[in-house]
């Protein structure tokens, strides 16, 4: 019923800017207890995440944040019992990465989650150390040391019904910004359901408000929902949620409908399209988008879609029209293999430009396993991009992520991934940013030995950085 880890972690960097390295020793613990019979109390104190690898690269030209799922133990796990429509609680926000691509330590973490009768419970509360960066615009800057708190109380009411109320609270040194709200998910029948939330948000005396609505309709083979969000000019929950819709009234519907013919080698198909109209505050029209798809799955695990996309997107008092298309395939033989490959093309709005250009792309994945030790799985995508001066930008992500079983007990798991845009400079090898992780895991009895590696930086020799790690975790 009660566990203990604690941990010692040496740390030896190499900075390749500032010149030198330096070294490090800390301690940590992480705690887990259970309360009753259905509640999970976990604490940690400077918890160490060194099985965690780096994030995977994404090409974002859109006018929101990249969204990063989470893989921290201490914030992954009953992390859906902070779930809300509007997602007020993001625990990325927690120990962020910086401009820089550093991270900020977490001093304190505790959570608590858990169901009681109808009720379910999730409560969580951080804190953060200060910590000295470098951004790319503005040079050596603070992130202020921070305290994070998040409550949500939920009740289930008859047959797959809930309601619930959310509030959270982010405090730095000089500002803070509290948000609390309410939600409800209802059942209705066999086929019908509804959600609905409402929301305001307090902070360095402006508030704001936020709210969304859906209902959706759904049984064996017919499927369609009708949504609205609406997201205040002044609604304010960037600290710990991710809500990057400020002053945007959004409509959306789909309708998609399936059959299973099981004939011809055909066990299903899939049809329709969904879509979606759009205005932020002070726009002169409103954007929109309708994207109609089709799938369908073989009888010999074979999957394959196509899709297409037309509309306009309106920012900067500019309307830019946009169509796409997209294709893909792929196929799985148990656990052992899984390979996808997926096309696409057209016209979109590259928000960083603030100008409409032309596309392709192109994407490959796999999964393999090899026996009962060894598994690979690799990643890659390529975008070319032709803006109207007739400049083409070819960006490229691509990893790949071995992991060997050494025994029962043992495994050693290399993490390699790299993204590259044409328009950077110099020739590939001297542009690419590759992250590079090692890491060499055994366990014995109650002890787990971890070593690790880490290489970060562009190709060219005198620029990486070289992170070496090494901790020892026990359990009491």
């Amino acid at each position: 019923r009660f566990t203990i880890i604690p941990s010692i972690t040496s740390r030896t960097f190499t900075d390749p800017v500032a010149g030198g390295s330096s070294s490090e020793l800390e301690f940590g613990i992480d705690a887990k207890t259970r309360i009753g019979s259905g509640m999970v109390l976990d604490a940690a104190f400077n918890p160490d995440f060194a099985e965690i690898g780096a994030d995977p690269n994404y090409v974002n030209l859109s006018r929101y944040e990249t969204y990063y799922s989470e893989r921290r133990p201490l914030f992954s796990e009953r992390n859906d019992l902070f779930d809300t429509p509007l997602q007020l609680f993001y625990s990325r926000r927690v120990g962020k990465k910086l401009a820089d691509g550093s991270l900020v330590p977490i001093l304190f973490g505790a959570k608590l989650t858990g169901k009681v009768d109808r009720f379910s419970i999730a409560a969580l509360h951080s804190i953060t150390e200060e910590t000295t960066f470098i951004d790319p615009w503005s040079g050596e800057s603070v992130e202020p040391g921070s305290q994070y708190s998040v409550f949500r109380l939920a009740r289930a009411v008859g047959a797959g019904s809930e309601i619930g109320v959310t509030t959270t609270h982010a405090r730095g040194s000089s500002d803070r910004e509290v948000v609390a709200g309410g939600d409800a998910f209802l059942e209705i029948g066999r086929d019908w359901n509804l959600t609905g939330q409402l929301v305001e948000s307090y902070g360095d005396g402006v508030s704001g408000k936020a709210a969304y609505a859906k209902i959706k309709f759904h049984d064996n083979y017919r499927s369609a929902s009708l949504s609205y969000r609406h997201v205040g000019n002044d609604f304010s929950a960037g600290k710990l949620g991710y809500v990057p819709w400020a002053g945007e009234d959004r409509y959306l519907a789909s309708a998609y409908l399936t059959r299973n013919p099981g004939k011809h080698g055909i066990r299903s198909v899939n049809v329709g399209s969904g879509g979606s109209v759009s205005r932020y505050d002070g726009d002169p029209w409103w954007s929109w988008r309708w994207n109609p798809r089709l799938s369908l799955t073989t009888m010999s695990n074979w999957k394959g879609w196509a899709a297409a996309g037309v509309g306009r997107s309106v920012f900067l008092d500019a309307a830019h029209e946009t169509g796409s298309w997209g294709a893909g395939i792929e196929s799985s033989s148990g656990r052992d293999l899984w390979v996808s490959v997926d096309l696409g093309g057209g016209t979109m709005l590259d928000y960083s430009r603030a100008e409409t250009v032309e596309f392709s792309s192109a994407s490959a994945n796999s999964h393999v396993s090899i026996g009962h030790h060894l598994t690979i799985a690799t990643s890659a995508y390529r975008m070319w991009e032709h803006t109207p001066g007739d400049e083409e930008i070819v960006w490229t992500t691509m990893s790949i992520l071995p992991r060997y079983s050494l025994s029962d007990r043992s495994y050693l798991r290399l993490s390699a991934q790299g993204i590259d845009a044409s328009n950077w400079g110099g020739s590939w090898y001297d542009r690419a940013w590759l992250d590079i992780n090692l890491l060499l895991c055994h366990r014995w009895r109650n002890l787990t030995l971890q070593g690790g590696w880490n290489r970060s930086g562009t190709w060219n020799e005198g620029e990486w950085a070289i992170l070496t790690k090494a901790s020892v975790r026990t359990w009491l």
